[in-house]
Formats: C-alpha cells, sequence, structure tokens
C-alpha cells in the first residue's frame, strides 16, 4: 500500500541539485509552451504522436506531463499564431486522454478518424504504424512555428 510522504523544501531542493549533478537538463522553462508547438506542427496528418514522445525530443521524458500543460494552454497563443495540430498528441498506451472532457475526447477522435486514423475495438491507435518519430527537430528558438505542418486547429483543447 502506498502512503503519502511530505517531503520538505529543502529535500527538494537537495533533489534537483542532484538531478542537475547527474546531467539531465531543467527542459521546462521559459519558453517551453513554444517548443511544444513547435514539435507538435511537425506531426503530419494521418500520423500521432504521444506526450512522452514530444517531451523525449524536446530534451526529458519525464516531462510528458508538462507536454499536456502546454496543449491546455493553446487558448493563450495569440490571434493569428499558426495552428497547433493538438489532436495529434495521444498517450502511450494509443489512446486519448480523456481528462474528464467528452466533448474534447469526441473532437479530438473526430478530427483523427478525419485525417484517416482508425481506432481499435479498445480505442487504440495502432502506434506501431502511425506514430510520428520526428526524423526532424523542431529548433530551439520561440519562433519556430514556421516549421512543419500548420494543419490542424489551434482551438482550445481542454
Amino acid at each position: 500500500m502506498w502512503r503519502t510522504v511530505r517531503v520538505s523544501a529543502s529535500a527538494q531542493a537537495v533533489y534537483r541539485r542532484l538531478m542537475r549533478t547527474l546531467g539531465e537538463p531543467r527542459v521546462v522553462g521559459p519558453g517551453w509552451n513554444a517548443r511544444v508547438y513547435a514539435a507538435v506542427r511537425l506531426v503530419p496528418r494521418g500520423r500521432v504522436t504521444t506526450y512522452g514522445d514530444v517531451a523525449t525530443v524536446l530534451g526529458s521524458p519525464r516531462v510528458a506531463r508538462h507536454v499536456g500543460f502546454a496543449l491546455a494552454a493553446l487558448n493563450q497563443l495569440p490571434p493569428g499564431a499558426p495552428p497547433v495540430p493538438w489532436h495529434r498528441v495521444i498517450n502511450s498506451q494509443g489512446r486519448i486522454s480523456f481528462r474528464g472532457d467528452p466533448v474534447r475526447t469526441q473532437a479530438q477522435r473526430a478530427r483523427l478518424e478525419a485525417e484517416g486514423v482508425r481506432f481499435d475495438a479498445r480505442e487504440r491507435v495502432d502506434l506501431a504504424a502511425l506514430r510520428w518519430d520526428f526524423p526532424e527537430l523542431p529548433d530551439e528558438g520561440p519562433e519556430d512555428s514556421k516549421q512543419g505542418s500548420t494543419e490542424g486547429s489551434s482551438e482550445d483543447p481542454g
């Protein structure tokens, strides 16, 4: 049985210092959302990627959840910004992450199906066949929005 343990701020600071010492760079920071959007724009129609894949491409598979946070913030993009095909990002099981919002889930599935992505009886996408492996990586700058696919929509995914 798991138990919740409170960790002091000093222990958290030691952990962060240790992680930096071990060589894993801090990847989430200023410009993170723009980097996520640039990576997601590279995923072509009819293909999918996972939150973890995007996080890995951007420097750390440990921050997959932060990819989701960035995509949830799409409604904060300035007017006229290139669209981000958020619907092409699914979880590592090949499923749409539900997050308690059936309308968003249905919209995501409809967008994927309109691009030719099919779901099996268990509501999964065939990741072996459709997973995008990022043969070209996004630049580090926040203005990489001209790169890659601009198909899709940056309408609020969640």
